[in-house]
């Protein structure tokens, strides 16, 4: 039930017999922003905001026993929410409950709220019946219609006619629109001229039919608005625009309006002949007009009318705070007629004494706005408050928007005229381009700097316009290759281009390509039009080919090598250890003497230490290229790594610590089962602790760590030894192979074993790196992944280390410290 109710969009509220709430559905709940538990088993009283047509108490409507009611209730900000409810008896749980659907109460305007209203429209309105007699007027009509015959109060104009509140020309006017608002029974607008006091004064008259359902007009709703300031302005400023276009005087002194540099026109004296009237009409003392520059966010004034003890002079800069643009623009708080200190705070502080105007104590603050783009102030002044006019502001905002498109006209105008002269020379400079057909195309003037260049320089050499013009040519040319260049260019017949030049020119990322240029003088504008195409891939081409052909010859001559070294070592190496294992046996068994001055033990174990080096670089090298070539095999198992890491470390614990170095070991992991080739794993780790033994001074510690991260299995192997210089930790994986030079170690070894193991590590599909600080010892960080292999079960390990394997990685450990 209790879901069902809750998909209702009703809002639902059940309470029992006492008053207490059961349940709300989610619908209130979200109007009141509450949870079912703040209302369940709490008293409805509480929630209720009493009022003139609501109930005080649950207590009384079941007295009263209404089933539609008012109610309001609190949310959780304590607002207040109006509902109309609707009372109802049923069951829940078992029990007799009353269930009450609210539904939000909508707001209803009466007749005075809708007077209040019109009073405060600031242009006349008022509303006949159908004899044409006067059932309301507004605050703005009783006001105009005072100042035309005596002071009138709103109850002696209601019920009278126009002849007895208008002079004849309005009561005329009037009457024409309302009769032909009862013939066409459709609103009517339309503009009107009036002399009053032998003045013209133009006015805006509405009339709208309010009608009955059959269609017949009941009330004529009637609007008058004086436009007189915004058609003087209207007709003055097309004249002065159009004369000042045709004449093509557009600008006069330099303004920067946004990112445009512009020439603001002084076609604004041209108003200069209705100032006085404007000034009279909105009553104001005084006006500035002021060009906003956006990226100073500052203001020119451009025209100043009155406020004579204002210290600003024709294009003075006044500079703005940074929060002035966004709020003019959107309006906030600046729009209209305001105390003159509201407005200084806006200002430069520095500029705020010479923009004050002495007995100046408002301003009206009106934005010049083209879609959104803020391009210049209409400022008014006012001594005093009470000789201002609010409804002239709708006529100035008017003003203002068309100054706004005066001056954006101008701007494009001029912006026209500029492009189409850039457009003639750049035509002139495409057709000595075509001239010369290729891919770089640059314009260089005598003095070699570069004066314009195409889009291909970034494509082909990676420079952009801006960081090629107005630098040398020569920056951009192979060293060697200036001469060449230049001797040409400099020698060009001014009838024809030369061509064939071919140098090298420099790249962005310090590599450089080749071009073929070609060169035409134009005398007319005394400067070098250059072309080049990219010939570099020709180059590289021939440069591959003889790479390739000497690739080859090292590849076939390594493999080959490789080839034989497998054959020709192995066998005989084998057969010297087995040699040097028997003699080790019969010296044991006492069938070979010898004699006790000559220890032919320990000869013998140098030839087997010596053999199983050998052994190993020819292991690890046909390792490499079985790998290299593709050919190499992994026997994957699901096998817990952390215990084949931890018995191949152990197994050289005794050999290590015989040496007078520490071994530790240590893993916040017993168990991590993951597919790997256990006796890959025994090379890897073997290899890593030979070169950590190889390296670490008597006394040194030798560290091996688990751990379980999300990225997997991390080993850390960390020594006390000698370190790594910092230039060689990125190249210690890679293969130590030089065919043709010497190497020089320090200590022994083949070079090769960190790149099997960095191989290994990868076949597994882990990651290794290395860290180390010179003089301080080596950080290896190996991290494995976990991977399972599917339809494979879990390996028992039956890993045990193999002691010839641990020998021969350890052969080329000597006591070389």
């Amino acid at each position: 039930m209790k879901e069902f109710l809750d998909k209702i969009r009703d809002r639902i509220l059940i309470v029992n017999a006492e008053g207490k709430i059961e349940f709300c559905n989610k619908c209130l709940l979200e109007d009141l922003q509450y949870t079912l538990s703040a209302y369940q088993e709490k008293k409805l009283d509480k929630f209720l905001i009493p009022g003139e047509v609501k109930f005080i108490s649950w207590e009384e409507l079941l007295r009263l026993g209404h089933t539609k009611f008012l109610v309001s209730l609190r949310n959780i900000n304590d607002e207040e929410i109006s509902y109309e409810g609707i009372l109802n008896i049923g069951k829940w749980n078992e029990k007799q409950i009353y269930y009450i659907i609210l539904r939000e109460n909508e707001p209803i305007y009466n007749v005075k709220e809708l007077e209040r209203l019109l009073d405060k429209l600031p242009f006349v309105v008022w509303l006949k019946d159908q004899e044409k007699k006067y059932r309301f007027v507004n605050e703005c009509f009783i006001n105009k219609a005072s100042a035309l015959t005596q002071h009138l109060e709103r109850s002696s104009i209601l019920g009278k006619n126009d002849e007895d509140i208008w002079n004849q020309e309005f009561t005329r006017i009037i009457q024409e629109g309302e009769d032909e608002l009862l013939i066409k029974k459709e609103a009517i607008c339309y503009e009107k001229v009036i002399e009053i006091d032998n003045k013209q004064r133009w006015y805006q008259f509405n009339f709208i039919p309010i009608t009955s359902s059959s269609g017949q007009v009941q009330y004529i709703l009637g609007m008058r608005e004086e436009i007189t300031l915004y058609k003087k302005m209207e007709r003055q400023l097309d004249k002065n625009y159009y004369k000042e276009y045709m004449r093509n005087k557009l600008y006069t002194q330099d303004i920067e309006l946004g990112s445009e540099h512009i020439k603001y026109l002084y076609q604004m004296k041209g108003i200069n002949g209705s100032i006085q009237e404007v000034l009279e009409e909105i009553e104001s003392d005084g006006i500035i007009i002021g060009i906003y520059n956006k990226a100073k966010n500052s203001l020119y004034c451009t025209y100043k009318e009155g406020m004579e003890s204002c210290e600003l002079d024709l294009m003075d800069e006044i500079k703005l705070t940074n929060s002035f643009r966004d709020e003019m623009i959107s309006g906030g708080n600046l729009w209209g007629i305001k105390l003159a200190h509201d407005y200084y705070k806006y200002i430069d502080i520095e500029q705020r004494e010479a923009f004050k105007v002495k007995d100046l104590s408002y301003l009206g603050c009106y934005p010049i706005v083209l879609e959104d783009e803020l391009l210049g102030i209409l400022i008014c002044s006012y001594s005093n408050l009470d000789n201002t006019n609010p409804s002239r502001e709708t006529q100035i905002f008017k003003i203002s928007r068309q100054l706004a498109l005066i001056i954006q006209n101008e701007v494009l105008t001029k912006v026209v005229k500029r492009e189409l002269e850039k457009r003639e020379e750049l035509e002139e400079e495409l057709q000595n381009f075509a001239e010369t057909a290729s891919d770089l195309m640059a314009i260089i003037a005598m003095d070699g700097r570069i004066e314009k260049v195409n889009g291909a320089w970034e494509s082909v050499l990676g420079w952009t316009p801006s960081e090629l013009i107005g630098h040398p040519s020569n920056e951009f040319v192979y060293r060697e290759d200036q001469q060449r260049f230049f001797e040409k260019k400099f020698c060009i017949n001014n009838k024809r281009a030369v061509r064939g030049i071919i140098c090298r020119g420099y790249c962005k990322n310090k590599s450089y390509k080749w071009i073929e240029w070609s060169i035409k003088y134009t005398s007319n504008k005394q400067y070098y039009v250059c072309t080049g195409r990219d010939i570099s891939k020709q180059k590289e081409q021939e440069e591959a080919r003889k790479v390739y052909e000497e690739a080859l010859q090292i590849e076939k001559i390594k493999s080959e090598f490789f080839a034989n070294m497998s054959h020709e070592f192995r066998t005989p190496l084998n057969i010297i250890l087995a040699t040097v294992q028997l003699l080790e046996k019969g010296i044991k068994q006492g069938h070979i003497n010898v004699q006790p001055n000559f220890d032919l033990v320990k000869y013998l174990s140098t030839v087997k230490q010596n053999t199983y080096r050998i052994l190993r670089l020819s292991n690890n090298i046909m390792e490499l290229t079985s790998i290299d070539t593709g050919h190499y095999k992994m026997k994957l198992e699901n096998l817990n790594i952390v215990n084949v890491i931890e018995e191949t470390t152990l197994s050289v614990a005794d050999y290590i610590e015989s040496r007078g170095i520490t071994l530790l070991f240590d893993t916040d992991v017993e168990e991590v089962i993951t597919a790997c080739d256990a006796e890959k794993l025994e090379r890897i780790i073997l290899n890593i602790l030979s070169n950590s033994v190889k390296y670490t001074y008597r006394g040194g510690i030798i560290s091996v760590n688990l751990s379980l991260q999300d990225e997997g299995l991390i080993v850390v192997v960390k020594d006390t030894g000698v370190g790594i210089p910092k230039e060689k930790l990125t190249t210690i994986f890679n293969p130590f192979i030089q065919v043709d030079s010497l190497l020089t170690r320090k200590c022994e070894g083949s070079g090769i074993g960190l790149a099997l193991v960095k191989s290994l590590v990868k076949m597994h599909e882990g990651t290794i790196d290395a860290k180390s600080e010179l003089g301080k010892g080596t950080e290896i960080v190996i991290k494995f992944p976990i991977r399972v292999l599917e339809d494979s079960e879990v390996e028992p390990l039956e890993f045990e280390p193999r002691i010839e394997q641990t020998k021969m990685e350890f052969s080329d450990i000597y006591n070389l410290y």
